[in-house]
């Protein structure tokens, strides 16, 4: 993907209508998300994770978020 960096960003930039910023960053988001799921080695939980735009950083929370409920229809017919 690093190696089609600016065919990705031109093909994105064209089908959302973004300006060459945007859509850049979606794609090295994009990116990012592919070399993550593809790691053997994760971060530590809890620790930081340094990105590819330098003024981003993700760093997980775990906290409970209370109860919640889903309805499913289990009989639903289109």
């Amino acid at each position: 993907m690093d190696k089609h960096l600016e065919e990705l960003t031109l093909l994105c930039a064209k089908e959302h209508g973004k300006v060459w910023d945007e859509a850049m960053g979606d794609v090295a988001k994009a990116i990012e998300v592919v070399e993550f799921a593809s790691r053997r080695d994760a971060p530590p939980e809890g620790s930081e994770r340094h990105e590819r735009d330098a003024r981003l950083r993700h760093r997980p929370v775990l906290e409970p978020l209370g109860v919640f409920a889903a309805i499913a229809p289990w009989n639903f017919r289109p």
